[in-house]
């Protein structure tokens, strides 16, 4: 288990170098990084991952951007009146 925090840190602080990112946003780094390598499939399994065999279907990595890219709220209807302004 260490080893795998440990993989995690380091792929988490090769994101924030990319970024350029401050320390205070390291936890938040390696949960991305985490969550990243569980739908990665493994060099002696490639077609198997962590994720496949936790909940028996293929991810999808849709939902994951570059770690610090630039994102927006979508807010649900009723809650961006726009005939406000």
């Amino acid at each position: 288990m260490e080893r795998y925090w440990r993989t995690c840190r380091g792929d988490a602080q090769a994101q924030m170098a990319v970024w350029g990112a401050p320390a205070s946003f390291l936890l938040i780094s390696m949960i991305d990084a985490s969550c990243k390598r569980n739908i990665l499939p493994k060099a002696s399994e490639p077609d198997h991952n962590a994720w496949s065999k936790c909940f028996g279907v293929k991810p999808r990595a849709l939902m994951f951007k570059p770690f610090g890219c630039q994102a927006y709220v979508r807010l649900a209807h009723a809650l961006n009146d726009t005939s406000i302004i």
